[in-house]
């Protein structure tokens, strides 16, 4: 398996853990508890007596049954379900089964890498720091200096000047209306004399 479907299939198995309200570090127990959780609360719908309801039942039954095959193929869950079993092998002797909820496991390089990425700010799927457009939604994903540079076009700028300007303008009007007469006394004085 090459690089790129190593990162395509993590980046899939990444979007099912995140779907089923699962982390990346879940052990096998937690995914498998929250699938049962999440298909007793579908199977409930399916029973409905709604037509409509039961058939997004059924379908989201299918889902997630795909999105759980995902996960168990996926590279993350095999190395959690070797660890997990290399655990339970190595349970004391007194009968006492290790609980799974005791420390994290390990991390595989696989997820390591997946901390890499970050949340695509318009559907807020995994991608790449370094990514320059998200593979999801295609939407371009700008760093914070060209966002200022974006939001701070000369354009926009002289715009804003022009409102302010104009909202001073307004403000003093409203505030000095004798000095405002004034003003308009004094250019009317100019425009008689130009003549």
């Amino acid at each position: 398996m090459d690089a790129e479907e190593q990162d395509r299939e993590l980046s899939d198995a990444a979007l099912c853990y995140q779907a089923m309200g699962l982390s990346l570090d879940a052990s096998p127990l937690e995914i498998e508890r929250m699938y049962k959780l999440l298909t007793d609360e579908h199977k409930k719908k399916v029973a409905s007596t709604d037509p409509a309801l039961r058939d997004k039942a059924r379908k989201d039954l299918e889902l997630l049954r795909e999105m759980n095959d995902k996960i168990q193929k996926s590279i993350t869950y095999r190395a959690a379900h070797k660890e997990f079993v290399r655990k339970q092998a190595a349970a004391p002797a007194n009968g006492k089964r290790p609980s799974p909820g005791n420390g994290k496991r390990p991390l595989h390089q696989s997820v390591l890498q997946n901390k890499q990425m970050v949340h695509c700010p318009r559907c807020n799927g995994l991608i790449s720091k370094e990514a320059r457009i998200c593979t999801i939604c295609k939407a371009p994903i700008y760093t914070a200096v060209e966002k200022l540079r974006n939001l701070f076009t000369p354009a926009r700028v002289i715009l804003c000047c022009f409102f302010l300007l104009a909202v001073a303008a307004v403000a003093v009007a409203i505030l000095y209306p004798e000095k405002v007469a004034d003003l308009k006394q004094w250019v009317s004085s100019m425009q008689q004399k130009m003549k």
